[in-house]
């Protein structure tokens, strides 16, 4: 998804700020492994 941010000089501020929340919700998804061993509840029961 980021380098497809990247690819769409169109998107402009709105893009960067996207790829800013996505940068965000890697760091929060990888701090929640990181202390409980498993996924976050909505990517382990995502359906």
């Amino acid at each position: 998804m980021l380098d497809v941010i990247d690819r769409l000089p169109q998107t402009g501020d709105k893009g960067i700020n996207l790829k800013q929340q996505l940068k965000d919700k890697l760091i929060e998804y990888k701090q929640y492994i990181d202390k409980y061993g498993r996924d976050m509840p909505e990517i382990r029961d995502w359906k």
